[in-house]
């Protein structure tokens, strides 16, 4: 028996962002309706952050304004980032703060354009970052107002300084239209090597009777000793049973299990493959 498929489960884990697996996005954090009565400008202010409780860091992928038609040939819009913040009162951006992220030309005709951010913008639990959008010329839309909005991972969006000329005068109380994309990064295993053996059906079922697997894994322990394995003692995590995890043979090796550090469980088995190959 083996590990089913667990894309689909709502949480991302290893192996899934290449298997394009829904559970890790892409995901959209936006306010819930556009500007009314749009005012333009040549910039704006984002901040982006995670709730302390999320439970995955995410990464931002592209960004989408809403803008009116430029007046200029080629009019473009500049991304930076910068983690420092000040908010809270009018400040002339510093531009050494900032760091440029990417630069994208704007259609010709209004509407929502989208910016793709060819390098990862990542942003980890209870972590935070302000992105500056600066055009070319007055043409992002806004509203008065600040929001803040808040989804089911803990990312959080808001909106509220408007900025006058490039690295100019930011001002409170105003909204941007926008869209934010981002993926959900990868949980990290703590499967032991034999969990990840039968996700991969390369490991055939353990014994079923308890005495059994213990003298199983002490000889492969002491095949492992002879192959001077280098190991490193741990502390072990146990593994919380999941509908889609446990089977008979795999709940009897965990409880012996749990008391091995985590460097023995993956020399036993790691020889243990070598036999089976």
């Amino acid at each position: 028996q083996t590990l089913g498929n667990c894309c689909g489960n709502g949480i991302c884990e290893q192996g899934e962002v290449s298997a394009s697996c829904s559970d890790c996005g892409p995901y959209i954090i936006k306010p819930s309706k556009p500007c009314q009565d749009c005012h333009a400008l040549d910039g704006f202010i984002l901040e982006v952050g995670m709730n302390e409780n999320a439970g995955q860091a995410i990464t931002l992928t592209s960004l989408s304004l809403q803008h009116k038609e430029p007046q200029q040939l080629r009019s473009s819009v500049e991304v930076f980032v910068a983690r420092t913040f000040h908010s809270g009162q009018a400040t002339k951006l510093i531009p050494s703060l900032w760091q440029g992220v990417t630069t994208a030309t704007v259609p010709g005709s209004e509407g929502m354009m989208e910016i793709n951010f060819s390098s990862p913008i990542t942003i980890d639990t209870a972590g935070k970052l302000e992105l500056y959008i600066a055009a070319s010329e007055e043409l992002l839309q806004f509203g008065v107002g600040a929001y803040s909005i808040a989804n089911d991972h803990g990312v959080h969006l808001h909106s509220s300084r408007a900025v006058s000329g490039r690295f100019g005068t930011a001002l409170e109380s105003f909204s941007l239209h926008c869209e934010v994309k981002y993926v959900v990064e990868e949980v990290s295993s703590f499967l032991p090597l034999y969990i990840d053996e039968f996700r991969n059906e390369r490991l055939s079922a353990l014994p079923d009777d308890t005495n059994t697997l213990e003298a199983t894994i002490g000889t492969l322990e002491n095949a492992a000793s002879e192959v001077q394995l280098e190991s490193t003692s741990v502390t072990t995590m146990m593994v919380e049973p999941t509908s889609h995890v446990w089977n008979d043979e795999v709940s009897a090796a965990m409880m012996y299990m749990s008391i091995m550090s985590c460097s023995a469980i993956a020399a036993a088995f790691l020889v243990l493959l070598s036999v089976m190959w």
